[in-house]
This record gives structure tokens, C-alpha cells and sequence, in this order.
């Protein structure tokens, strides 16, 4: 007699029917882990103990492990090349935070978390006034260029996005670059200690950073032109059958009311009060069509 057929009379034994027997008796099989491959890029990802904390994107994947308290959750800590590198070979897991892009669009499954406002310039509060700027607020690059009393600066081989790139490598060639080991925090010291006049960066670093450092308070950002009013950016799974599956499950939970709630509120907790003012229209308009998707 098999395990299994002894398992059964015993629980028939107990007086329940055979069917109730065996889901009373039977083992349940665990549920597969969910495997989260994130990149520790505060504010997107602040990561505590090997665990997702108060980060933009943390706030999505701590909600959806509340979904499946059953199914462990493992976190692993690479840098975004090699998630690339791992998507591309069908490994079972997500990244849990990572910008779009038409080639990533491409390459991997996207299950959009956020629209994220594009760069801003930022500036100390007291040359602010210097910055010239068009009628509808925004920062006049191309007079930017020609002001020549206004020291900028850029780091090498960053990427701001298609359309802070191109005026980088034309009008705006003559920036001095700075090489530095990080992508903010130098740039934003330096602007602050009053040897750098503006610099771009993104608002919700600016916030993280200015969290850090009290010195970083005098700094304030300007709203940048570009094509690019808000970016998309979320999770990342492979394109094969299992992140098929795990996409389809992702997109359907992240369309309930309590997980755009979380959505939105993770993203408003890292925006200055100047950015969330500007874009208050479109990220509002935003939220509300991820609330009434499943309308």
C-alpha cells in the first residue's frame, strides 16, 4: 500500500468523505518564491538589511508581498547591466525598478509602476533668479548656453535623457564634465558650497539627497523643455512563458485601487514641492486613469 493510500484511510478514519480527506491530509506544495533582482539607486530603491524599505519602488513590492503571504519573497542586490544581462537569459525573476526605454521595451516584459518627471535644473536658491526661463516657466536652454557667468557641470557618461543628451553633445558641448564615482551627491555639494552654479539632475534624488544633507536645503530645481513630460518606469521580467504569467499577475495587481494608493503616494514622498507643483496636473490625470483601468 502506497503512502498516500495509507494517508487516506487514516483520514477516512476521522469520518471525512475521501475528497475532503485528501485536501485535509494531503501536504500542500509551497508556492515557488517570487525573485526580485533590485538595484540600490535611492530614492527608487533604498535597501535596509538586504530588504526594500521606503524607496519609490519599494513601496510596490513590499504591497505585493502583503498580496501572497505564503510565497517567500527573495531580494538580490545586482547592478542593472547584469539584471540586463540575466533578463536576457530567461532567469525566473523581475527587476523591481528600472527606467523604460524603446530597447528595454524590446528585450523584456514591462509592467509600468510610475511616470516619473524627466530632469530638472538645479540651482542654489540664490542664483535662481539668474537662470533664464520662457513664459511658461520653463528653463531656456539655448540662453542658458550663451550665459556665460553661469557655471554648469555634467557628469561623464551619464545619460539624462534623449533630450537633455542631445543638447548636452550641441549647445550645450561647452558644460565642463565632472568624472565622479557617484552620480548625484558630488555635483549637488559642490553646487551648494557655491562652486557650481546649476546642474541637472533628477527632482526625487535632489529630495533623497537634501534628506541626507541639511547643507542641500538652499537648493531649489526648475523644470526643464523636452519632449519627455513624464517617463515611464516599473518592473522588468523576462520575455518568456513564466514572465508571461508573472506580467499578466503584476499588471492586474497593480491596478487596484490600494496598490495605485501606494503607487502614488511612493512617488509623492520623494518630489520636492517645486516639481510636484509644476507636474501636479499631469501626475494627478495619470493616477486617476491607473485607478479606473479596471473599470
Amino acid at each position: 500500500m502506497s503512502a498516500v493510500s495509507r494517508l487516506l484511510l487514516r483520514c477516512l478514519g476521522t469520518g471525512l468523505s475521501g475528497l475532503m480527506a485528501l485536501g485535509a491530509c494531503l501536504p500542500v506544495r509551497a508556492e515557488p518564491a517570487m525573485h526580485w533582482l533590485l538595484s540600490d539607486l535611492p530614492p527608487g530603491v533604498r535597501i535596509v538589511d538586504g530588504r526594500p524599505t521606503d524607496g519609490m519602488a519599494d513601496r510596490v513590492l513590499l504591497y505585493l508581498a502583503r498580496l501572497h503571504p505564503e510565497q517567500p519573497q527573495i531580494y538580490d542586490l545586482v547592478n542593472v547591466r547584469r539584471a540586463e544581462i540575466m533578463l536576457r537569459q530567461g532567469v525566473e525573476a523581475c527587476h523591481g525598478a528600472m527606467m523604460w526605454s524603446p530597447q528595454r521595451g524590446e528585450e523584456f516584459l514591462f509592467v509600468e509602476t510610475h511616470r516619473l518627471p524627466p530632469p530638472v535644473l538645479v540651482v542654489r536658491r540664490d542664483h535662481a533668479a539668474q537662470v533664464p526661463r520662457d513664459a511658461a516657466g520653463l528653463v531656456d536652454l539655448g540662453a542658458l548656453a550663451q550665459r556665460s557667468g553661469l557655471r554648469g557641470g555634467a557628469v561623464t557618461g551619464r545619460s539624462y535623457g534623449a533630450y537633455l543628451d542631445d543638447w548636452l553633445a550641441h549647445e550645450g558641448q561647452a558644460l565642463p564634465r565632472h568624472a565622479l564615482p557617484d552620480q548625484a551627491g558630488r555635483l549637488l555639494r559642490m553646487a551648494a558650497r557655491d562652486r557650481l552654479d546649476y546642474l541637472f539632475e533628477f527632482d526625487f534624488i535632489l529630495r533623497f539627497e537634501q534628506g541626507e544633507d541639511a547643507e542641500l536645503q538652499q537648493l531649489v530645481s526648475l523644470p526643464l523643455p523636452g519632449p519627455e513630460a513624464l517617463m515611464p518606469a516599473g518592473i522588468m521580467c523576462p520575455r518568456t512563458p513564466w514572465g508571461e504569467r508573472v506580467a499578466q499577475r503584476l499588471r492586474l495587481e497593480l491596478a487596484q485601487p490600494a496598490a495605485v494608493a501606494e503607487r502614488q503616494a511612493g512617488l509623492k514622498r520623494w518630489l520636492t514641492p517645486e516639481t510636484e507643483a509644476f507636474y501636479r496636473v499631469q501626475l494627478d490625470g495619470y493616477f486617476r486613469r491607473a485607478r479606473q483601468a479596471l473599470r
